[in-house]
């Protein structure tokens, strides 16, 4: 497992976060609504949120929590078995991994959706906001996307609101394309669409 760190220099490489990413658990369920609730955007006046996040509050219900994994490091490697469980398919369509620190639990997530049998929707991409800027959200994403190009699907989609600035840069670094804009539904907070076409060479692969 690698240590946290951050480039001190010329030629200095950024060491790989100190965290376990797993599969969650139903145990996760509150660790996983602080960090969804925290990162909320609000509607007007502030008291209704304008992604409701059901399936965040559902744990149990929405994704399949409960399965065993082995955990991989920052780097999001792990043995193929590994990789093989938990997923997402037609007959169990969302899983959710969360990143886990050695002293502070569980500090971020991601999640998949299967959309069809070339299609995958990476959602729920969140890090608490004392551990971002520690390249924990580029681990989730590197992990997602790998899991993503074993199970041979060919595009990861998702969506995510004009305001993250954090995350679109992430998203780009990762090699996502911008396909679209679009107003939400409450006409506040515009969605950018973004793809990433797992058939390409990405940036990073050797």
């Amino acid at each position: 497992m690698g240590a946290s760190g951050v480039s001190t220099g010329p030629g200095m490489q950024r060491a790989e976060p100190v965290v376990q990413i797993r599969l969650a658990q139903p145990g996760d369920q509150d660790a996983v609504t602080r960090i969804f609730q925290a990162s909320e955007l609000f509607v007007g006046s502030q008291e209704t949120p304008d992604d409701p996040g059901d399936d965040i509050f559902d744990l149990r219900k929405h994704y399949d929590v409960g399965a065993s994994d082995a955990p991989t490091d920052g780097a999001g490697e792990g043995s193929d078995a590994a990789l093989a469980t938990g997923l997402p398919s037609e007959e169990h369509p969302a899983v959710l991994w969360v990143a886990e620190h050695p002293v502070a639990g569980v500090v971020g997530m991601v999640g998949l959706r299967h959309m069809s049998d070339d299609v995958v929707e990476m959602r729920r991409l969140r890090v608490e906001s004392a551990f971002r800027g520690q390249g924990i959200g580029s681990a989730l994403v590197r992990h997602a996307t790998k899991v993503c190009a074993e199970r041979s699907y060919l595009k990861v989609q998702l969506d995510t609101y004009i305001e993250r600035a954090s995350a679109i840069r992430l998203f780009e670094r990762a090699g996502f394309v911008l396909a679209r804009t679009k107003p939400s539904e409450n006409g506040l907070h515009a969605r950018l669409d973004f793809y990433l076409d797992l058939y390409r060479d990405q940036p990073g692969k050797n």
